[in-house]
């Protein structure tokens, strides 16, 4: 057994190898033995610990041409030692058995991978293959001299008997010999298939008619047949009152005049005048239309078939409340609610006596005039407290006031202005110092007071 020590250039790794081989040349192992101590970078061995080894045989230098390339996954032991035999890893380059020992000034280059995974590759250096591995090349040398022929060893026991060679060729025939005796008759072969029936002979006369069968069960009713031709008119006669519509009476025999009068243009119900195409006139007289389902009630108004407005009763929530739609959008427009308030506006559901959701416009500028957003103009006198207001605005009552509130970060004011120009203001919390109530020359913004 001879040892070769590889000298790494890192404290990661100390390895050991061993080749073992044979004082004859009869059989070279294809592979060598290698004993490393793994170490950390702080130079302790790595105990019990899973590890991967990357191997791999350069030719005339540590960074010459790669000859091979292997990978092992090894566990060191209580010592940090681990054993591999290098040539029965897993290859990942060459083929080891072809390795050119002869050709001298191999090198062996070592890495690991202390992760697991087999791909983070550290270097642990390369040394070169002084002695052992060259044993190999008793697998590939050159052959000695012929040495002196030995004695003859023992006859050694029989061997198996071969197997048959193949048959040669036929030889010629012979002369033909005697006819032998006749044989026993064999056995009857199996009957053969049936053949063609043959063709049909010539019907019998008929046999004597049987008893009548039992009658079978009812068939299905046919198709309904063609109508018939119409008959001829019947005479009759039926009186009544002109254009009043007819009803049967309570006898049911005889007909009589209802409550609907039909002049041919208008329909009446209750008058024998009526002036539109339905006209309903009589003490408290009412139509009702009743929805016995869950939907709505509605009266629709439309032109050439197609809808416009409709009055409606429970649509949309809250329910029970009366409301003109405009048809085209499904809107409502306006509507009252069971407790008498009023709303007027897009799906507006009125929660006081009047909700307006846009802008209103009262008296000379009704029909005129357009407000901002959600604002009012009034063309008269408007009074708060007072049913006779001698001013734009006039407020009564008892310690009666006006209170101009700013809800937000800036300040408050009370304009006075000339055809929408401002001319002086009294605000308050405007400048520095704030809470202050001061008059201002509205052209320059200044406090005059």
């Amino acid at each position: 057994m001879k040892k070769v020590i590889t000298n790494l250039k890192s404290l990661l790794l100390a390895g050991l190898i061993m080749i073992l081989f044979s004082s004859t040349f009869a059989q070279v192992p294809q592979g060598m033995n290698y004993q490393a101590i793994a170490r950390n970078s702080s130079g302790n061995p790595l105990i019990s610990q899973t590890i991967c080894l990357r191997l791999t045989i350069h030719s005339g230098s540590a960074t010459g041409p790669v000859q091979y390339q292997e990978t092992q996954v090894s566990t060191t032991n209580g010592f940090g030692l681990v054993n591999l035999k290098v040539g029965m890893g897993t290859v990942t380059q060459g083929v080891f058995n072809t390795i050119p020992w002869s050709a001298g000034n191999q090198y062996m280059q070592a890495e690991m991978d202390l992760s697991g995974s087999c791909t983070a590759w550290v270097d642990m250096g390369a040394s070169q293959l002084l002695t052992v591995p060259y044993a190999m090349y008793a697998g590939s040398g050159g052959t000695g001299p012929t040495g002196p022929t030995g004695a003859n060893g023992a006859t050694g026991t029989a061997g198996a008997t071969g197997a048959a060679g193949v048959n040669g060729a036929t030889g010629a025939a012979g002369a033909a010999g005697t006819n032998g005796a006749t044989g026993v008759a064999g056995a009857n072969g199996a009957t053969g298939a049936a053949g063609a029936n043959g063709a049909t002979g010539a019907a019998g006369a008929n046999g004597a008619t049987g008893a009548a069968g039992a009658n079978g069960a009812t068939g299905a009713n046919g198709a309904t047949g063609a109508a018939g031709a119409t008959g001829a008119t019947g005479s009759g006669s039926v009186t009544g009152t002109l254009n009043y519509v007819g009803k049967f009476t309570p006898d049911g025999n005889s007909i009589g005049n209802s409550l609907i009068y039909d002049d041919g243009i208008h329909v009446g119900i209750g008058t024998i005048n009526p002036t539109d195409q339905l006209h309903v006139a009589g003490y408290n007289s009412s139509i009702n239309i009743e929805e016995l389902g869950t939907s709505d009630t509605r009266l629709l108004f439309s032109r050439q078939g197609y809808g416009r407005w409709s009055l409606r009763e429970n649509y949309g929530t809250p329910s029970d409340n009366i409301a003109f739609y405009d048809w085209s959008s499904i809107a409502k427009v306006f509507q009252i609610n069971q407790g008498g308030n009023v709303g007027i506006g897009t799906n507006l559901n009125p929660v006081n006596k009047l909700d307006v959701s846009g802008g209103v416009a009262i008296g000379s500028y009704a029909g005129v005039n357009t407000t901002t957003t959600n604002g009012m103009i009034v063309s008269g006198n408007v009074g708060i407290g007072t049913a006779n207001p001698t001013d734009q605005l006039h407020v009564a009552g008892y310690n009666s006031s006006i209170n101009i509130e700013e809800l937000g970060t800036s300040d408050t004011r009370l304009l006075f202005s000339r055809q929408g120009y401002g001319r002086w203001s009294l605000r308050e919390n405007y400048g520095t110092p704030s809470d202050n109530i001061a008059f201002y020359d509205w052209s320059s913004i200044a406090k005059v007071f």
